[in-house]
């Protein structure tokens, strides 16, 4: 199964990836980069406030051990497009969600390394240090991440009428991809210990993303936009990419 789930999640990480490009405009991406500060902030907030919301979640519930660096690991990966989602459901500002979506990924082929690095060693006592194969690692991202990016903001300025027609499939494809990641590990761990860890991860993972929208509205206020930005700023941070979560712990 290890082989299988290996292979699925490269192929997962690689057409994910490609959507997230394929529903991100040049002129969209163009606009809300335009808006340094936001982006920035939003940006950098990712692969800091995060991780460090996680230090402090673990300190505060006396986390040890694999379920330390497990939750590490899950709030050092870039935000993920089901974000996207919900601030479209949510009748935010879409085009400023892709546009942070996008710049997360393409940040995270540097910064998810970076920060399990930095806060793996502030969590070196309690169990949260990773050891990193840097240089297979930076490929991987690069290769299975920046790269489709940038194929699918190119694909979809060259074909957009295509993608436009497509783009509710796309969607829909990204959702049943991670749904896949999902299943494949929850089959490759024993149904026993696999309800001992979904237990075990329940409560953290509750009091995380209680921590993590108050970052999101907090950071919305900060540059005091409208109410279609807050939503989409607001689901940013606790939104993670359990794709390449798998791909980063695979490998």
């Amino acid at each position: 199964m290890s082989d299988a789930l290996h292979t699925y999640v490269q192929i997962a990480v690689v057409v994910l990836m490609l959507i997230v490009g394929l529903d991100c405009t040049l002129g969209d991406l163009r606009r809300q980069l335009g808006r340094w500060g936001l982006v920035t902030t939003i940006t950098l907030g990712q692969f800091t406030l995060v991780p460090l919301t996680v230090v402090a979640a673990t300190w505060m519930l006396g986390a040890e051990g694999a379920l330390v660096a497990s939750l590490l690991l899950l709030c050092c990966c870039p935000s993920a497009p089901i974000s996207n989602t919900y601030t479209f459901l949510a009748r935010g500002h879409t085009a400023l969600s892709v546009s942070l979506t996008a710049a997360s990924c393409l940040v995270a082929t540097l910064g998810t390394p970076l920060a399990l690095a930095v806060f793996g060693r502030l969590l070196e006592g309690r169990g949260g240090l990773i050891q990193l194969p840097l240089g297979p690692l930076l490929k991987h991202l690069v290769l299975m991440m920046a790269l489709p990016i940038l194929v699918g903001l190119f694909a979809r300025h060259r074909f957009p009428a295509w993608v436009e027609r497509n783009l509710g499939r796309l969607r829909a494809l990204s959702f049943l991809l991670v749904i896949g990641v999902i299943v494949l590990t929850a089959l490759s761990v024993p149904g026993a210990r696999l309800l001992a860890e979904v237990r075990r991860l329940v409560v953290p993972a509750l009091l995380i993303t209680a921590l993590l929208l108050p970052l999101g509205y907090a950071a919305a206020r900060l540059f005091r936009l409208e109410r279609g930005d807050r939503i989409a700023v607001l689901f940013e941070f606790p939104c993670q990419n359990l794709a390449v979560v798998a791909l980063v712990g695979v490998s």
